[in-house]
Formats: C-alpha cells, sequence, structure tokens
C-alpha cells in the first residue's frame, strides 16, 4: 500500500479504511458517515478502494504467467529438436555424397566395361555372316574348288560396296594389326584423370594427404636400409619415451610399442646424459628404409630432447627408431608398430 502525499490526518484515514474495506471484501455503500458527508475523505476513500483493486489485478497477472520451470522445459525441447534437426541434415548429406560416389564408380566401371565389347561384336556380327555362307556346302574335288573361288571372287566384285569394302578393311587391321589394350590406352587414361578430379573434390583433407602418401609409396623406393648393430658408447640413454605431445619438455601419455590409427602425429623423447656439446641423431626407419633423420644439439650433461614424425594410414607396421651419436654410431634402437 502506498500512503498519497499529502499531511492531513483525515485524508490518509480515509484512504487507509477504503484499502482495508476492499481487502475484507466490503462494498462502498458500508463507507463511514464521517467520510461519505465529506467529498475530499470521499475522494481519498476511493483512492485506496482502486489500489488494493489494482495490486490484486497485478498480483492475478503474476500467477497468470508460466513458471520458470516450464519455461526451461520448452526451451530444453527446442534445444533437442535442433539438434535431432542437425542430425538429420548431417546424415541426409553423408548419404547424399555416398549415393554419389557410388554412381561415379559405377559410371566408371561401365565405361570400362563396355570400351572392348563394341569391337569385337561388330567384327563376329560381320565375319559370321561370311562363315554361314561359306559352311553351307564346302567343295570336295579340285574343279569344285576352282569353281567356287571363282563365283566367290565375282560376288564380291559386284555386290560389295566400296564402302563396306573400306569398313571391312579397317575392322580386320583394327582387329589384327592393333592389340585391344593399345586401342584402350587414350580412353582409359581420360577416365582415370575425371575419375580422379571427381574423387579428390570428395576427399578430406586428411584422406587427400593419405593418397598423396600412397601414391609416393608407388614411386621407386629407396635403397634398402640393413639394421646396423648396436655400439657401447660413453653416452648414456636415461629415458625413451614414445608419446602423443611434449608438455613442459616432458612427455604427455606415453604410448605402447602397438600405436593405434587415430595417432596421426608421433614424438619420441629421450634424455641424454654424458653428451654435452655434442650432437646426436634420431633416425626413423619404416621397413628398412630411412624416413627421416633429424639432428639434435645436446647442451648440459643431462639433457632433454625429441623428435617427431607425422604418420599415415600408408606407412602402417614395422617402425625402427635409432638414436646415433655424432659418429653416426647406432647407440641404441626402440621399435613399434603402426595400426595393428
Amino acid at each position: 500500500m502506498s500512503i498519497p502525499e499529502t499531511t492531513n490526518a483525515n485524508h490518509h484515514y480515509a484512504y487507509k479504511k477504503g484499502y482495508r474495506m476492499a481487502m475484507e471484501g466490503k462494498p462502498v455503500s458500508h463507507m463511514p458517515s464521517v467520510i461519505k458527508h465529506d467529498p475530499e475523505m470521499r475522494t481519498y476513500f476511493q483512492q485506496g478502494w482502486d489500489q488494493l483493486h489494482e495490486e490484486m489485478a497485478a498480483a492475478k497477472e503474476i500467477d497468470a504467467k508460466p513458471p520458470w520451470r516450464s519455461r526451461f522445459a520448452w526451451f530444453l525441447m527446442m534445444l533437442l529438436a535442433g539438434i535431432g534437426t542437425a542430425s538429420l541434415m548431417i546424415n541426409q548429406m553423408n548419404e547424399d555424397n555416398a549415393e554419389q560416389q557410388h554412381r561415379i564408380d559405377q559410371s566408371l566401371f561401365q565405361a570400362n566395361e563396355k570400351s572392348t565389347p563394341q569391337q569385337t561384336n561388330s567384327v563376329s556380327l560381320k565375319t559370321s555372316t561370311a562363315d554361314e555362307k561359306t559352311a553351307q556346302k564346302l567343295p570336295e574335288t579340285a574343279s569344285e574348288k576352282i569353281a567356287f573361288i571363282d563365283q566367290s571372287l565375282s560376288v564380291i566384285d559386284e555386290n560389295t560396296p566400296v564402302t563396306e569394302e573400306k569398313q571391312n578393311k579397317t575392322l580386320k587391321l583394327d582387329a589384327e594389326a592393333v592389340p585391344p589394350e593399345n586401342q584402350l590406352i587414350p580412353s582409359n587414361a581420360s577416365l582415370e584423370n575425371q575419375s580422379d578430379e571427381k574423387t579428390l573434390s570428395l576427399l578430406s583433407k586428411q584422406q587427400r594427404l593419405d593418397l598423396a602418401a600412397n601414391q609416393r609409396e608407388k614411386q621407386p623406393k629407396q635403397p634398402a636400409h640393413n639394421l646396423e648393430k648396436i655400439q657401447p658408447s660413453d653416452i648414456e640413454i636415461k629415458a625413451a619415451q614414445l608419446t602423443i605431445g611434449i608438455t613442459n619438455h616432458e612427455p604427455t601419455t606415453a604410448l605402447p610399442t602397438v600405436i593405434p590409427k587415430y595417432v596421426r602425429k608421433l614424438y619420441f623423447f629421450t634424455q641424454i646424459a654424458n653428451a654435452k656439446d655434442q650432437t646426436i641423431y634420431h633416425r626413423w626407419i619404416y621397413q628398412s628404409r630411412v624416413m627421416a633423420t633429424v639432428s639434435l644439439q645436446i647442451k648440459s650433461p643431462l639433457y632433454r630432447t625429441w623428435s617427431s614424425k607425422r604418420l599415415t594410414s600408408a606407412w602402417k607396421g614395422q617402425w625402427y627408431i635409432e638414436v646415433l651419436d655424432q659418429h653416426k654410431n647406432v647407440i641404441d634402437r626402440h621399435s613399434f608398430r603402426y595400426i595393428e
């Protein structure tokens, strides 16, 4: 209840009286006679009465509003619906990409199969008619053979058009002189170029890196590297660990000798003693091939250092990491297997 700004005690009394009577639910006709005969007091009485009804109406509006729990529930439902819609859209996009890739593969397969049968069928169709005519009746005596040859020559000279003769010659040249595999070289090359462009546009960045690594694998390989014997040395390897990261000059997560395929970058951490002001090397070897040789400068009697190597799915199998001294002698070796 807000008291009106007036210094008259009678006006305050009339205002409070109207407020209380409205609170008790009494009608305005039960107004006291003192207030009823004074117009100003009657005005303040009416203000108190109206004030209570306005407060009651405001309280009803607040009660009519939904509580915060229901509003939170609606918000949560809308959020879940949005997540569900996004997941459906992502699944639909993946299905469309898979279907597009399937169509590309199917079109390439059909193009490779349709390239050779057309020529063989055309040659067989044109030669079968001649075989059927000659197979009807074969000559037996020498005179019949000579007559048969003359008859066949006359038929060819009279009935065979020039264009058909040229086609038969070209078919004969294509079928006998040129091997089928040489005929398909330009068409297959163009199809491979088109397929490479289409498939590369559908691959992710990591898949492209793996594809490039696979292509490098098909190139002429480096000379095989035979594992050397480990030589005794004054340099001491205090610690050696495979890890997925280095933090504060320490390995973060130790890895076993079998590295899972989700690891794309591998670190080899070593703690070296008795090699101050020397240069040691980490040599990464994959299937008898040297993939990298990293030089490391040792700056204290007990020094922590490491090297790293990015891995792809094309390099799965046996790996070795050798520690070399400044004269490239092997003083320590560690092995691991990738994606197994």
